[in-house]
């Protein structure tokens, strides 16, 4: 099974961020993995530390780093008088995402956590927001941290889409929440019933047609769980006709989850663009925390 050793935490050291952090905290306790924390200072970070932490206008550069690894050993600190757990901190300055990659790289992480970000409209539309961005050029998992890490995850949603990739999500899904309930949701197709639709076959054939295609994927579901080695007592299924996206989305607004696990999809330069990907509209638009797999 899955292990994760080495935890990839990055800060703006905002509400979401620090959601992130806690949450990071509790996955390095439970599995043992070494947590680094990291801030990137890019040049608006800067200017706003500037603003933050000193009226003098001779406030330089390397003050505004140092005031931002003060920050950071501050909120080791508590992570570490809070779990107890040891971890190591990085504030380096640069483009954000060449900066994370690198560090990541150099740290061997096999998990990115971050918070829930924004952005504006524009942005959006064009290249995505910053959660998106990391999503797309990661080369490990990204785990977005949407609410308080109050607790381990404890009800988990495995969207899978029968290709190689999902046994790989159901593994990291056990890897980072063991003592879940699963829950493994897949949105099937049945390619020919709107052309046995035109054709008039009669609603009777193509109700059969439609439940065959159904307990034929839901022969499958069951057979990836037998393979993943899923324990039966804890896992559910959801087979259901229908847009992925909408599928797992309204499971998310209609039960109690924790955490949504879904493989990234397609091309990454792809998947960074096209904005009616199933991976980006969830991480988008889910109430609950989203982890990717890679």
């Amino acid at each position: 099974m899955k292990k994760f050793s080495n935890i990839l935490a990055a800060t703006d050291f905002s509400g979401p961020a620090h959601h992130a952090m806690v949450r990071a905290a509790r996955i390095s306790k439970e599995t043992g993995a070494v947590l680094t924390l990291l801030h990137v200072s890019e040049p608006p970070s800067i200017e706003v530390f500037k603003q933050l932490w000193s009226t003098q206008p001779t406030f330089s550069e390397q003050e505004a780093v140092e005031a931002a690894r003060t920050r950071l050993d501050e909120l080791a600190a508590s992570l570490f008088e809070q779990y107890q757990i040891s971890t190591r901190t990085r504030v380096v300055t640069g483009s954000f995402l060449s900066e994370l990659a690198r560090e990541a790289d150099s740290a061997a992480a096999d998990l990115i956590i971050c918070g829930d970000s924004g952005g504006n409209l524009v942005q959006h539309l064009l290249v995505g927001t910053t959660v998106e961005r990391i999503i797309s050029s990661a080369r490990c998992p990204v785990l977005i941290v949407k609410r308080p890490a109050r607790q381990s995850y404890g009800s988990v949603l495995v969207a899978v889409d029968l290709s190689p990739t999902s046994s790989r999500s159901i593994d990291e899904a056990m890897a980072l929440a063991p003592n879940a309930e699963y829950v493994l949701l897949h949105a099937f197709d049945a390619p020919f019933a709107e052309k046995l639709k035109n054709a008039e076959v009669g609603e009777k054939l193509l109700t059969h047609y439609r439940a065959t295609a159904r307990v034929e994927a839901a022969t499958s579901v069951h057979a990836l769980s037998d393979q993943a080695g899923l324990p039966t007592e804890r896992t559910r299924f959801s087979v259901l006709q229908g847009d992925p996206f909408r599928r797992i989305l309204e499971y998310d607004q209609t039960h109690v989850l924790d955490l949504i696990v879904l493989a990234r999809s397609g091309h990454r330069l792809l998947e960074a663009l096209f904005v009616g990907s199933v991976t980006r509209h969830v991480v988008d638009r889910s109430h609950c925390d989203v982890f990717v797999s890679t």
